[in-house]
């Protein structure tokens, strides 16, 4: 606006409405999820509206009145309204809303975080003790462990081998595979398979192997003796199949299977370990059978017979040896009630 002397002006923003996106909305929408203790959580949105355009998000308080977020230095509202949460923790976990407004409404959507106990990985079925390998041949192995992850991609591996004070890794020649086991279980653990192969001739060397898996949060390691038989003229006498850590329940009959393998005669003795006195020899009786393969059974295993067995082999160019775990599993009342021993 002028006049003969003077001069003065004013602007604006011009915005043509379109009434299918006057109201602002979310695209994507944000979606409930789940987390462990201290991960870094992010929620992914994206406000959409016209300026100005607000975004807010709140924690729902039962009983009390709602909690903006921004109130805790842990969470983060991103300009385009994703939501990040650093070192969750459980008591973040809950009912949120997004609230976003501008001049021509309002949208609000809910989501709910679950906030899960890490439970630290355990390898449940072990490396044997001793392994046997033939020349030129590459060595497979097996493992089980529990965790709680929800990806094979989110467990990794190592392997090492030791002999003489020398320590070499060899993670980056081995390959493996991981498949699920079963179903996650109520402390948010499931089982995973683990078959990993150290190709010839990385494997031609006897020594201890030490495998280690991982996950985020923890780790445990399993150990075996690798011993290569170079030649008929090894005359030492080895174990195949290698006996085996087991479970069982109250009352069963067992069998711990081997076989004594070289040259004859080889003597077998069985020991129960003892760990504050000396190992107890096992002889056939009314509760043990020593067989002259080496296998060995027991029966009406009871708690007492939980524990570790050695099993030790020899003849006269050597001996071997191998230890098992023996657990015990209590009956469960659902195995009862599956056998219709109750309703």
């Amino acid at each position: 606006v002028g006049d003969n002397y003077s001069g003065d002006f004013t602007s604006t923003r011009v915005i043509i409405k379109d009434d299918r996106r006057d109201e602002p909305f979310l695209d994507p929408l944000p979606e409930s999820l789940k987390a462990y203790i201290d991960e870094d959580v992010f929620v992914n949105t994206r406000a959409i509206g016209s300026e100005p355009l607000m975004i807010n998000w709140y924690k729902l308080m039962p009983g009390s009145p709602k909690l903006d977020v921004l109130s805790d230095p842990k969470f983060f509202v991103h300009d385009n309204g994703s939501l990040s949460i650093r070192g969750i923790g459980k008591e973040d976990e809950g009912t949120y809303v997004i609230e976003i407004s501008n001049d021509d409404g309002k949208t609000t959507e809910e989501i709910d975080i679950e906030v899960m106990q890490q439970t630290a990985l355990k390898i449940t079925e072990p490396l044997p003790s001793i392994l046997y390998l033939k020349p030129e041949r590459d060595l497979r192995m097996r493992i089980t462990v529990n965790a709680s992850v929800t990806d094979e991609s989110d467990l990794s591996l190592n392997l090492q081998r030791s002999s003489e004070e020398v320590t070499e890794s060899l993670t980056q020649y081995m390959t493996y595979n991981i498949s699920a086991e079963g179903q996650i279980d109520e402390h948010n653990t499931r089982s995973w398979t683990i078959n990993v192969t150290l190709p010839h001739p990385y494997s031609q060397a006897s020594g201890d192997l030490t495998l280690s898996v991982h996950d985020s949060h923890s780790s445990d390691f399993t150990d075996t003796k690798l011993v290569i038989r170079k030649d008929k003229r090894d005359r030492t006498p080895y174990f195949d199949p290698i006996p085996k850590s087991f479970k069982f329940n109250p009352g069963q009959d067992l069998f711990i299977n081997t076989r004594k393998r070289g040259p004859q005669p080889i003597s077998v003795m069985w020991y129960k370990l003892r760990p504050l006195s000396d190992d107890e020899a096992i002889t056939s009786d009314e509760k043990f059978t020593v067989y002259t393969n080496g296998s060995l059974s027991i029966r009406d295993a009871q708690r007492e017979d939980e524990g570790f067995y050695r099993v030790l082999i020899t003849n006269d160019a050597g001996a071997a040896t191998v230890v098992v775990k023996a657990e015990l599993v209590p009956w469960t009342r659902e195995f009862y009630q599956h056998h219709n021993f109750f309703t």
